[in-house]
């Protein structure tokens, strides 16, 4: 279920990933298994000029809004798979996380996503979510599909 960011949870996201220049453009939002529980939300932060997704961040927050762990990504376009860009402003999608639905299971401290992380070159999916230690951890099975023609 999507879940309404306050203004002051993503003034709190801005300043935990140090975002302090007002100008430039953000998109967020949130996903949640229940209404009362822990969730995830995303952050895209957009150069002014080209319009492309330099950064994006996954926070995770207990049932109150408290941000219990994050993870910020710096996007490059020299360290990108083959054929893969960075998405724009105007196509308003997401490069890390494609979000395809959120699941509580015993034995996790937190939801789990599980996420469409496939490229060009092949078809992933991906199972993420943050150890009680605060750090990331995922798991992704992939599929190599690419088939160039001559």
């Amino acid at each position: 279920m999507s879940v309404a960011l306050s203004d002051t949870g993503t003034a709190d996201i801005a300043r935990l990933l140090k975002w302090t220049v007002p100008e430039r453009v953000k998109r967020q939002e949130a996903f949640a298994t229940a209404a009362v529980s822990y969730y995830f939300s995303f952050h895209r932060r957009y150069d002014v000029v080209s319009g492309k997704l330099r950064q994006e961040a996954l926070a995770l927050h207990d049932p109150t809004g408290r941000v219990v762990a994050h993870e910020l990504t710096t996007l490059r376009e020299d360290n990108l798979c083959d054929g893969c860009g960075l998405p724009t402003l105007k196509e308003g999608t997401s490069f890390l996380y494609h979000v395809l639905n959120i699941f509580e299971f015993a034995g996790f401290p937190y939801p789990v996503l599980l996420l469409d992380t496939s490229s060009i070159e092949g078809r992933a999916l991906s199972l993420m979510t943050f150890t009680s230690g605060g750090r990331l951890s995922h798991f992704r099975l992939s599929e190599y599909v690419l088939n160039c023609r001559q």
